[in-house]
């Protein structure tokens, strides 16, 4: 378990002041912080007491990073006056960055990607203030397997899964339930079945 030790009190429920973390008695973080915002140096440690990285940010305002053991960063993301605001990645040991997107006020906003360690996509999302919102889509090995539209945190339009580059399920959603006609095809194109639903319940010809 996590050992927290505290030299400074809190400042209402806030961090505040030196703050450093233990791992199995040794230091494995110290950083300083001004009513709940970093404000100052902060510094990662590996479970040996080397260290594998620092940064300096001021009043909540700079990049926030963590470190791999080899000493290369894990995640950099950028910070305003204490909240996430700005590009944010995720990075392999070897620095090959796996996640990438931006904040805003504290929120996902924008779009956002993931990738293999070896560089292959996986998802591609649109956020907006913290809620999926546009095109959402997913891969398998590099090639596109679902699409869908979001509004607002909610399924909301056409959606498509496909096999080998082709359609095997397509529909509508409507507030995140499925809505109208859904057709589901074999791997020749043939359509295998056709339902209708309205209000995420089957309704009508199936």
């Amino acid at each position: 378990l996590w050992a927290l030790d505290v030299l400074l009190e809190l400042a209402d429920g806030k961090r505040h002041g030196w703050w450093f973390e233990w791992w199995e008695n040794k230091l494995v973080f110290s950083g300083a912080y001004a009513a709940g915002k970093p404000d100052g140096e902060l510094t990662y440690f590996d479970w040996r007491g080397n260290e594998l990285g620092k940064f300096t940010i001021r009043d909540g305002t700079g990049t926030m990073q963590t470190f791999h053991a080899n000493k290369k960063p894990a995640s950099r993301q950028k910070m305003s006056k204490g909240l996430e605001d700005g590009p944010y990645q995720e990075l392999t040991y070897r620095g090959k960055v796996v996640v990438e997107g931006a904040y805003r006020g504290g929120a996902k906003h924008g779009l956002w990607k993931e990738w293999t360690p070896e560089g292959v996509l996986v998802i591609e999302q649109g956020w907006k203030r913290g809620q999926l919102d546009g095109s959402v889509k997913k891969y398998v090995d590099g090639k596109l397997s679902v699409q869908s539209t979001y509004a607002d945190g909610k399924a909301e339009g056409p959606y498509v899964e496909l096999r080998h580059g082709k359609p095997a399920v397509t529909g509508q959603f409507a507030a995140d339930r499925r809505t109208g006609t859904w057709t589901h095809h074999a791997p020749d194109g043939s359509v295998v079945l056709i339902a209708t639903y309205k209000d995420g319940v089957l309704d009508g010809p199936w």
